[in-house]
């Protein structure tokens, strides 16, 4: 869940991108994961999708590797630069 005011638009890196609508001072958490309005799959779990739903879920997913399940943001989140 964004905890901060932002905006969506053109990204050079990947077509989309979430961009800060405000100054956000350095340290400020700007999102943190809401049970009930983000999602969280385990890596082994994604392979039941069908291949369509796969590759949407991937494209808007991470995938935290300390744990190896895939978080899915509900928000603008998801246009983050993940790399």
């Amino acid at each position: 869940m964004l905890l901060v005011k932002t905006k969506i638009g053109t990204s050079s890196i990947a077509g989309i991108g979430t961009f800060a609508d405000e100054f956000i001072p350095k340290g400020t958490p700007i999102w943190k994961y809401m049970p009930g309005f983000d999602l969280k799959i385990g890596k082994n779990k994604i392979q039941e999708l069908s291949e369509p739903s796969r590759a949407q879920f991937l494209k808007y997913a991470y995938l935290n590797t300390k744990t190896d399940i895939y978080v899915l943001c509900f928000d603008d989140a998801r246009f983050f630069n993940h790399s």
